[in-house]
């Protein structure tokens, strides 16, 4: 979708006659200067936030190319930018929710809002598995459930969309109304409650209405009837929606779930639904993967899908990853490994990730499988595909799959191209990677597990896994106990305690941490060597 600057002020209600470029174009929404793909259609919006201000970045976006900025009215525009557009605001943040929100209402398809305490990925990504033959998807990247992160989903809906699914995380009250008003979901599923984020909320169950909220207005609301809390928070919202809420206590709930069987990596489930009884099979067994599952069919259900059909794509499902697996590659390589999705959406923020995570005298390289279910022609799509590569400096591409190698005239830096993954690893080597950063990135049915374990310099040996999602977390939780003010400093010697230094240090740098503290000078360097910026103690 394609908005003018003058459309866009137009919608935050703002006068249009300061405009540098009334007739500029925006196509892009920005609120990470690092993720600048085609600056001349990309409109910033500089956020404050306790650790970092995105004003002070609008200098280098400038001369970057970036045209269009929204700032807010602390913001002192300097005269040297004459020839760009600035929407001055109250708030950035609302200002890109009011522009979401206005851009959501536009169309009139199904939207799958997923609220919950855990799940909302998993459930995401195999909605998206399971309805992708039936619909032109738009979904959540991952991670994009927050109050700058709902907008940015919605925004990419376009005229081709005939279903979104967009998750909704809170941590605090107050926090949904916000993400309601631009989501608007027409079906809503509360995947379940658990310990996340308790110390946000007086009590359990304020915690469940403050996430109901995004259930207010749905057609539809699925949920687990089993769950006390989740049945008594949803009751009162029923009066205007149709439930398809299941039980496996409930004989007489209308989705019924009479048999749950676990065998050898596989689940079997007996169900019925007004009364009709159905089988199916499942490739897990953990009891948060079937619940899950479970929720996925109560939509599939509601979409009038014929169970038989349900039964055949459920035993299809692949595993979700919750996170970009980092893994020490060979000959110097770092390789970041997404073997569960390919679509463009979800391309950029990996390719984000993977850079930011490169030492000094890294080139980047990206394994890319065919880019599955858009809903472009393929000649646009491929296109956009090589200008997004070119942008972000990607050095060499790997292309497997028919549809990319059919459209490999597209790329006109390094590339080579295989139709299999079969056909990749008879002619490359691990003595074909040095000194890299390397994204493999692939749909499940092309097997890219087996590129990354061929790449993992480790796999012969005992490993250490270290979540960085998790040191993540821990961070912002200590964070959250003190000031804003207050600066924190993260201890990473000696190799991060055993953990690697760099990883963290990267981590942590993006987390906007005060200061690294090592233990001897040469720690120190070896940080700068790997490019890191932030100040070291």
């Amino acid at each position: 979708m394609k908005y003018s600057i003058k459309e866009i002020a137009n919608i935050l209600h703002l006068p249009t006659g300061n405009l540098a470029d009334e007739k500029a174009g925006v196509s892009y929404l920005l609120t990470d200067s690092r993720s600048l793909t085609f600056p001349e259609d990309t409109l910033f919006f500089a956020i404050r936030t306790n650790s970092n201000d995105g004003h002070s970045y609008i200098a280098s976006l400038y001369e970057r190319g970036v045209r269009n900025f929204v700032v807010d009215n602390v913001y002192g525009v300097p005269s040297v930018f004459n020839d760009a557009n600035f929407l001055v605001v109250k708030s950035p943040v609302a200002a890109l929710q009011s522009i979401a929100t206005y851009h959501r209402r536009r169309f009139n398809i199904p939207v799958i809002g997923i609220t919950g305490s855990r799940g909302k990925a998993s459930v995401k990504e195999w909605l998206y598995q399971l309805l992708k033959d039936d619909y032109n998807i738009v979904r959540s990247p991952r991670n994009f459930d927050s109050q700058i992160g709902v907008p940015l989903s919605l925004w990419e809906i376009d005229d081709n969309t005939t279903l979104a699914i967009v998750e909704a995380g809170i941590s605090q009250a107050s926090e949904m109304q916000a993400l309601q008003a631009m989501i608007r979901p027409t079906i809503g599923i509360f995947t379940n409650l658990s310990e996340e984020h308790d110390d946000g909320f007086s009590s359990r169950k304020q915690k469940a209405s403050e996430k109901a909220a995004l259930l207010t207005a749905c057609e539809c609301i699925i949920y687990n009837a089993d769950d006390e809390i989740i049945s008594e928070t949803v009751e009162p919202i029923l009066s205007v929606a149709q439930e398809v809420a299941w039980s496996s206590k409930n004989a007489e709930a209308s989705f019924f779930i009479s048999e749950i069987e676990k065998n050898d990596g596989h689940t079997h489930i007996s169900y019925s639904y007004m009364g009709v009884p159905a089988d199916l099979e499942i490739p897990f067994v953990n009891d948060y993967d079937i619940e899950n599952v479970i929720n996925c069919v109560a939509v599939m259900i509601y979409m009038h899908i014929r169970p038989e059909i349900i039964a055949q794509r459920v035993a299809k499902l692949s595993k979700v990853g919750s996170r970009l697996n980092v893994i020490e590659g060979v000959n110097n390589c770092i390789v970041i490994a997404d073997s569960y999705t390919s679509d463009f959406n979800s391309l950029n923020p990996a390719i984000d990730f993977t850079s930011r995570r490169m030492s000094a005298g890294m080139s980047l390289t990206v394994i890319l499988s065919d880019v599955l279910h858009e809903s472009v022609e393929d000649e646009e799509l491929y296109e956009n595909v090589a200008k997004l590569l070119e942008m972000k400096n990607v050095r060499r591409l790997i292309g497997i799959g028919r549809k990319i190698s059919q459209y490999s005239y597209k790329f006109d830096f390094d590339a080579q191209f295989f139709d299999t993954t079969e056909d990749f690893l008879t002619e490359i080597s691990q003595s074909d990677f040095e000194d890299e950063a390397i994204l493999v990135k692939g749909a499940p049915e092309f097997g890219f597990d087996r590129i990354a374990e061929m790449l993992d310099a480790r796999k012969h040996q005992t490993v250490l896994e270290v979540n960085l999602s998790a040191a993540l977390h821990n961070y912002n939780v200590y964070k959250s106990l003190v000031p804003p003010s207050t600066g924190v400093i993260c201890m990473v010697k000696a190799s991060g305690y055993g953990a690697g230094t760099f990883e963290l240090a990267k981590t942590l740098q993006d987390a906007g941490a005060a200061y690294l503290a090592v233990a001897v000078h040469d720690e120190g360097v070896d940080l700068r060597k790997a490019g890191i910026k932030m100040p070291i103690m």
